[in-house]
C-alpha cells in the first residue's frame, strides 16, 4: 500500500506510524520522505486474524509542527493452506451381518479452517481396498457412511476402509482416515454332507451294532484373517 505525505516549500517531512493491534505485521518505509510504503513484515494467517486497523502519522519540522493522520483497514484474503482434518485418524463401528442394503453404519466429521469454497468438504471412499470398499458408500456432503450391497461375516469379518476429505480449492486439499468395522456373525450357513447320496450294501445277517457307514459333515467356519 502507497500513501503520500504533502509538506509546504522545502520543510522537511518526519514521520511516524501506529498500529493498533497490528502485531508488528506491517511496517512503514520510505526512500524520499514523500512517498510511504505500507508493508508486510511477518508472515500473515487469515485463520489467526483477518483484519488490520492500522494508523499513519506524518509530522513536519516546521513551528509549530502540523501533523496529517490517515486510517487503513487491512483484510486479509483466504488462500487454501489448510487441508480439511478429521476429528479422529481412525473410527470403529459393530453392526450386524445382516443388516439391509442403505442402512447406517455411521458418520465421520472433518473441519477445514478455510473460508468460502477453500474450506467446502467433499468426502468420498478410496476404491484401492479391494472388493469390500464396494459394501459401503458415504454421502459427499454429509459423511454418513450407508451398506451399499449384502455383508458376509465368512467373506471378511473385519472390513475396513479408507475415507477422503478433499477441500475446493485449486489444487485441492485432502486427508484420509481408516474406518474399521466389526461384523457380528449370525448363524446363516447349515452344514452340509460331504456327498449327496450314499449306496451301501451290507449283509443279511449283519450283526447289531455293526458300523456300516462313515460320512462327514461338512461345517463352514468364518475366514481368519491376519
Amino acid at each position: 500500500m502507497k500513501t503520500a505525505a504533502k509538506g509546504l516549500g522545502k520543510s522537511v517531512m518526519d514521520h511516524s506510524h501506529h498500529e493498533e493491534g497490528g502485531d508488528g505485521k506491517f511496517a512503514l518505509t520510505t526512500k524520499d520522505s514523500i512517498i510511504y510504503l505500507i508493508c508486510v513484515d511477518q508472515i500473515l494467517d487469515r485463520e489467526e486474524r483477518d483484519t488490520y486497523e492500522l494508523r499513519v502519522m506524518a509530522t513536519d519540522s516546521g513551528t509549530p509542527p502540523l501533523r496529517a493522520e490517515s486510517s487503513f483497514i487491512i483484510q486479509v484474503i483466504d488462500v487454501n493452506d489448510n487441508p480439511p482434518l478429521f476429528d479422529q485418524p481412525v473410527y470403529r463401528q459393530v453392526i450386524p451381518e445382516l443388516v439391509f442394503p442403505g442402512s447406517f453404519v455411521l458418520q465421520v466429521t472433518a473441519r477445514d479452517k478455510d473460508q468460502g469454497p477453500n474450506g467446502y468438504i467433499n468426502y468420498s471412499i478410496l476404491q484401492d481396498q479391494g472388493a469390500y470398499s464396494n459394501w459401503f458408500s458415504i454421502d459427499s456432503v454429509t459423511g454418513i457412511i450407508t451398506t451399499l450391497s449384502q455383508l458376509d461375516y465368512e467373506k471378511n469379518p473385519n472390513p475396513s476402509i479408507t475415507v477422503l476429505a478433499s477441500d475446493g480449492g485449486k489444487p485441492p486439499l485432502s486427508s484420509s482416515a481408516v474406518v474399521n468395522i466389526v461384523l457380528q456373525d449370525i448363524n446363516d450357513n447349515e452344514p452340509v454332507f460331504e456327498k449327496n447320496f450314499y449306496n451301501v450294501s451290507i449283509k443279511e445277517n449283519t450283526s447289531p451294532g455293526t458300523c456300516i457307514l462313515e460320512t462327514f459333515l461338512l461345517i463352514r467356519f468364518p475366514k481368519c484373517l491376519h
